[in-house]
């Protein structure tokens, strides 16, 4: 009654044949393939049919026979034939593609949104960080002018050359931001290595001012890390606040930094062999004394790292400052 067959077996050949017992008459035959012949195909005395690539679907064979009268009988004999088609010409592949094709469409859109996003969080950190550092370095330096101003027509000599020391150390201290800013910005900077190399740029003078023997420690693998602009900045800026603080307050003559990777995690050691102090002090009151912000702000942009900051420091043991974070 049907015969199903593969997309790849659409070239098929049909024999069929009418027994007839009551003359010599040789039997002619017409056939008819719904859905591929238009109208009965007179075959003769030929009992058999061909069809090369009929395609997919379903079809319907038919075929009847005559006695050489010209008048064919009214018995049709049929059967249905079903060729398969390949997976790709399904109704449900083409669900599951324009399925695929929306989930694409959608992911990239999402994909531009959050890149959007993620631009417009950089240039708000930007000029949050620009407005935060040299704004407030700027409003400093209006106050100190106005100051020396004063104690110039005053003719105080000694405090005039105390507010213009001022002056030019708050103005070495915004070049400073701001190149750490365009650094930090700058995607050519993303890689590790860059970033050890500024670290040791930074430390290794300053260090040998103070006549601090300075070493930094990497395991290689580092090299290989690729960091976000925030990642990167904060990350830095951690060290550089650590340095700073061991430099200038620790009395320090030995200075090590390690660098390396542990547990999927990136760990930044800072150690000296100062004085050491307490650092449950420094953080009373919000005095953040150190450096700069001091403490308060290597904590807090741990936080942004979404890392964790362990002092360890006893008075006359030194202090041991050690960054983790998830990479």
């Amino acid at each position: 009654k049907k015969i199903a067959l593969k997309y790849n077996q659409n070239f098929f050949t049909i024999e069929f044949a009418a027994p007839f017992y009551s003359g010599s008459e040789r039997i002619h035959y017409s056939y008819m393939l719904e859905g591929v012949d238009k109208d009965w195909v007179d075959a003769g005395t030929r009992n058999f049919a061909s069809y090369p690539n009929t395609g997919n679907g379903n079809f319907v064979f038919k075929v009847r026979a005559s006695v050489g009268n010209g008048k064919w009988t009214e018995k049709i004999s049929s059967i249905r034939i079903e060729v398969i088609p390949p997976f790709w010409k399904t109704g449900w592949f083409y669900t599951l593609c324009a399925i695929l094709i929306a989930t694409m469409a959608y992911l990239a859109y999402r994909y531009r949104v959050n890149e959007l996003l993620k631009r417009q969080a950089m240039r708000n950190k930007i000029a949050q960080d620009l407005h935060d550092n040299v704004g407030s370095t700027l409003s400093s330096i209006a106050v100190y002018s106005q100051v020396a101003q004063i104690q110039s027509k005053n003719g105080n000599a000694n405090e005039l050359n105390e507010v213009l020391d001022k002056i030019g150390h708050t103005s070495n201290d915004m070049i400073s931001e701001m190149n750490d800013i365009v650094w930090a910005i700058n995607p050519r900077n993303d890689s590790m290595e860059k970033i050890i190399q500024r670290m040791e740029s930074f430390a290794r003078p300053l260090a040998a001012a103070r006549n601090i023997q300075f070493d930094l420690q990497y395991d290689k693998a580092v090299h290989s890390l690729q960091l976000d602009m925030d990642v990167r900045k904060n990350f830095y800026l951690i060290f550089k606040e650590a340095i700073n603080n061991a430099i200038k307050y620790s009395g320090a003559s030995s200075l090590v930094v390690v660098i390396e990777i542990a547990d999927s995690r990136l760990e930044l050691k800072v150690k000296d062999n100062g004085i050491g102090f307490n650092p449950e002090n420094e953080m009373k009151g919000n005095r953040a004394t150190l450096s700069g912000n001091g403490l308060h702000n290597m904590y807090k942009r741990a936080s942004e790292l979404k890392g964790e900051l362990q002092i360890d420091s006893q008075t006359g043991e030194g202090t041991t400052i050690l960054l983790q974070m998830l990479l």
